[in-house]
This record gives C-alpha cells, structure tokens and sequence, in this order.
C-alpha cells in the first residue's frame, strides 16, 4: 500500500472515530438534559437553595476551540460541574455540523480579501501637449469618434454629449434608434451626427475641453494627437 493511501486511511480512521466519540458525547448530553427539560415548566428559583449547590449559569452551546493541531470540542454539564473534551489529532478539512468547519494544520493561510484600491490615477501627460490638444483646430475623424464613444461614454454618456453640444431632443432621437445596440452605439452616433452639423468645428480641441469636464484632461489628452 502505497504511503499516500495508508495516510488517507488512517485520517479516514481519525476521523470516523471522532465521530462516533461526538454522537456518544451528544447522547451523555441528553441524558444530562433530561430533567431540566421536565422542570421546563417551573421556575428554577422554587428549588430550595440548600437541595442544590450553587453555580452560575451556563450555556448549553458547545464549545469549540482549537488548540495546537487538535480540535476540543466541550459540552457543558447540567449544571457545569461536567464536560465532555474531544481531542481530533491528524486530520484536516474536519466540518462538524452544519456551520461549524475547522481546517487543521493546513499549509494554506491564503485569505479571499475585497480589493479596496482606489482607481489608479491618469498618466501625467506632458503640459504642453495638453494645451496643444485642448487649442488643436484639426478636425475629427471617424476612428476618433469611435475611441470618444467606447472610452468616455459611461454613466454620464448624457452628460458628456450636451457638454459636445447635442441637444436633449436629438441625444433622445438617437437612442429611440440605437438602443438596442447599447450606450456605445448610440454615443458614437451622436457624435457622427453632430460632426455632420458642425462640419467646420469638430475639432480635437473642442471635443477634448468638453470631456475635460468630465474627466482629467490628462486622461483626455493622453487619448489624442494635436
């Protein structure tokens, strides 16, 4: 037998073992249970206080800890003068119940974390380019309108296309028929249609002053050439 098998048989045997060492503590407890459940009924405080030693209350709940690579499992007694330990040695990956998991002497202390970065900040650009952009008279092309539509066009698509001066009524004709096809579309069809309107002004720079309202003009700038 090969020693990765004889290893899996002997946790197999640790573990079917603690099992059944857990069902008979589980039973004890019932046992131990019994009268308080008959006394369920009556008030604890009729008891005379000399029939019964005093001792503070405690819960029912198991107690479970880990302790080096062992689990202790603790069920109180009726009256906390007794306890059940159970010692799992061994094992790894052991669930006891429904919500309780342990996992033993594991080699992975890997934790799942949220990533709460902020957004990485835009490129600094060159100021000179900046301002070459911002004040550039060349016309705008097609592949321009494009990139403006797939990189700037997000929840404030509306927004950015009445800074480039669209008007609400042709923004909402041009969503009544690009819908379908998603913000993307009926952005880049905006755009080709206000070029159309203002043959003589679409410019780099006008467009890229008025994204800079909406975005760093860094990370607008970045985007185009002079």
């Amino acid at each position: 037998m090969s020693n990765s098998r004889k290893k899996k048989n002997d946790t197999e045997a640790v573990v079917a073992e603690a099992m059944r060492e857990v069902n008979m503590a589980m039973r004890e407890v019932a046992q131990a249970t019994a009268p308080l459940r008959k006394m369920s009924n009556k008030n604890l405080h009729d008891i005379e206080s000399d029939s019964l030693p005093y001792h503070e209350p405690v819960s029912s709940e198991p107690k479970i800890e880990t302790k080096g690579g062992a689990i202790q499992i603790k069920k109180p007694g009726l009256f906390g003068n007794s306890s059940t330990t159970i010692n799992i040695q061994s094992a790894q990956n052991i669930q006891i119940g429904n919500n309780n998991t342990m996992i033993i002497n594991s080699s992975s202390t890997r934790r799942r974390t949220r990533d709460i970065s902020p957004p990485p900040k835009p490129a600094k650009v060159n100021k000179e380019i900046v301002k070459q952009v911002l004040e550039s008279k060349r016309l705008l092309d097609d592949m321009e309108l494009n990139m403006v539509a797939a990189k700037f066009m997000g929840k404030q698509w509306r927004r950015t296309l009445r800074l480039v001066g669209l008007e609400d009524i042709e923004i909402e004709s041009k969503y009544q028929d690009y819908y379908s096809q998603g913000i993307k579309e009926i952005s880049y069809q905006c755009l080709k249609y206000w070029k159309q309107k203002n043959p003589d002004t679409a410019t780099v720079g006008h467009i890229a002053k008025a994204l800079s309202e909406v975005f760093h003009p860094d990370e607008v700038c970045d985007k185009f050439k002079p």
